[in-house]
């Protein structure tokens, strides 16, 4: 019988409980007594925060619930096979042929040194489905189903000449290539700009109306309201709440599941408060000394000034950036959309000095930027930092948190205002690491050992050690669950107010947008197509493609 057969239910879990072994032999349970099924053209969503039970529990149903895991269920069965007593043959004999997994991280998931043909056709030979021919045809079918036009263009390209949209279909080619009817979709669309995230979603829709059983794991209820059927919530291992995704995101009955709703930015609570958590009691500062030179000039309230603006690389043919102009007034935050591709990240290193650009100028309060050399930025280097998307690819892994934060200082020390006292420079970390709501007992830890959320936080508390004034935040939020992620956006806010500091945000999250920024700058393939007030650009676009972006947001309500 091939899966395409089976009629019943894909999935039937009852009682399901994941238990894994500490360092000291004890063990500590993550998933308490789980029940949940998934049905042949219907998708069930598993959704929750960060250590929530979510992943650990769908990877059950293929054997992949991690090192030292413990499973048991009253009741497992895949496909109409209890697979409770499953060996490690059999549940490879399952994987990609009778159940695939979609992952999120589509560039670490996919072999950086192997053509996207042979990644997809290694699971067809892993199986020993067909021959060589009927394989490179099925690989080309298996593209098309992912969405990807002329797929014979991508059997010979590597992950890393795809644009993140290409690469997560590429994955999904690879896990529908053997022709499964279970899917299990891993946060699949995390990190993906709207307009792609939404062709993933018109993807999955077509794939449950084609007989498809869908698990999906994600925190974005937005993604969860458009596809879901029906939604289990998870907290701490346990189910909070479960039912239809109608009634649990329009009445949800748990306090967690209403708190959830909650932290979703909303344009009718544009600049509240998004977490439970009080305004953190941060100690105020002047704002940034006016340069003498500048004293009485209005261009010292501006922050951050861009006048045409562009960035050439030649080695490529082409540009990255044209023509961009841009005045950001002090205390106050530009937001910065647009896909990938459309010179986000680019803009993001000139505004911090990381590249050049090869016309026009960039100004800080007045002063010139973007036309100082490297010498003479290093006594005002400290007032624009970076805060990136993946806060642990730039700590150093062997250093304990103390350690990043000391660094930094001490980098400084010589500035004039600068911490010079060892003893100084480590209270100086230490109100850093409350300042931006985390305890000082993790002073000793590593950034591994940290959740995405602290590791977040203490690269916001590297980035005010330098006492800037203002602040890139690259992509700051995109990895994080939602919870979390209005936790990091109320931080920011209370910083900004506290001390004056002047934000220029870069998401492909038009939500968090519009939610943390006065004014709105979109890019389309290196130039600004609109700019503007936030609410004006995001409620009332005048270009097209904004109305394109604007339309492509999920929202978490389903509709009738």
């Amino acid at each position: 019988m091939t899966t395409r057969e089976y009629t019943g239910p894909l999935a039937e879990v009852e009682g399901l409980r994941v238990e894994f072994e500490r360092a000291d032999g004890s063990r500590i349970t993550a998933v308490h007594d789980l029940g949940f099924s998934v049905e042949p053209g219907k998708i069930t969503a598993l959704v929750g925060e960060s250590g929530s039970g979510k992943s650990v529990s769908a990877r059950s149903l293929i054997g992949l619930a991690g090192q030292g895991a413990r499973v048991g269920a009253e009741r497992l069965d895949v496909l109409g096979r209890d697979a409770r007593a499953f060996t490690d043959r059999q549940w490879r004999s399952i994987r990609g042929r009778e159940v695939g997994l979609i992952l999120q991280d589509a560039l670490t998931s996919l072999d950086p040194l192997r053509p996207i043909g042979r990644e997809i056709s290694g699971a067809l030979t892993a199986h020993r489905w067909g021959t060589r021919d009927t394989r490179r045809a099925r690989v080309l079918d298996a593209l098309a189903e992912a969405g990807l036009d002329q797929p014979e263009r991508y059997v010979r390209a590597r992950s890393g000449e795809l644009s993140g949209g290409q690469r997560q279909r590429a994955l999904i080619a690879q896990a529908l290539a053997a022709g499964p009817q279970l899917l299990i979709a891993d946060e699949p669309t995390t990190a993906l700009d709207m307009t792609v995230q939404a062709q993933i979603l018109d993807l999955f829709e077509r794939l449950r109306d084609r007989g498809h059983g869908i698990l999906l794991i994600s925190h974005d209820l937005g993604v969860v309201g458009r596809l879901a059927d029906t939604v289990l919530v998870l907290g701490e291992g346990r189910v909070v709440e479960s039912g239809s995704a109608r009634e649990v995101l329009t009445a949800p009955r748990a306090e967690y599941t209403r708190a959830l709703l909650r932290a979703i930015p909303d344009p009718s609570r544009r600049g509240q408060r998004l977490s439970a958590a009080p305004p953190l009691a941060i100690e105020g500062r002047a704002g940034a000394p006016v340069p003498a030179s500048t004293a009485g000039d209005v261009t010292a309230d501006t922050a951050v000034s861009a006048r045409g603006v562009g960035r050439t690389y030649t080695a490529r043919g082409g540009f990255a950036l044209a023509d961009i102009s841009f005045d950001v007034p002090r205390g106050t935050t530009l937001g910065i959309v647009g896909e990938s591709g459309s010179g986000k990240s680019t803009l993001a290193r000139l505004l911090g000095a990381l590249d050049t650009p090869n016309t026009g100028e960039i100004t800080v309060f007045g002063e010139p930027w973007s036309a100082l050399s490297n010498r003479e930025r290093v006594p005002v280097r400290h007032r624009v930092q970076v805060v990136y998307q993946d806060p642990l690819s730039s700590f150093d892994p062997r250093h304990r948190v103390i350690t990043i934060l000391l660094d930094a200082l001490r980098v400084n020390a010589d500035r004039p205002g600068g911490i010079t006292d060892r003893a100084a420079q480590r209270a100086r970390a230490l109100e850093l690491l409350t300042q931006v709501g985390l305890s000082t007992d993790l002073a000793d830890r590593h950034p591994l050992s940290l959740s995405g959320g602290q590791r977040q936080r203490v690269a916001i508390a590297r980035a005010l050690a330098c006492a800037p004034d203002v602040l890139i935040l690259d992509e700051p939020v995109s990895a994080l669950d939602v919870s979390v992620q209005a936790q990091v956006l109320d931080l920011l806010q209370d910083l900004q107010r506290a001390l004056g500091l002047t934000y220029l945000f870069i998401s492909h999250d038009l939500a968090v947008i519009h939610h943390v920024s006065d004014r709105v700058l979109v890019l389309r393939h290196g130039r600004a197509v609109e700019i503007g007030e936030a609410d004006q650009v995001l409620q009332h676009p005048e270009n097209a493609y904004t109305r394109e972006l604007v339309a492509a947001i999920p929202h978490p309500l389903p509709t009738p």
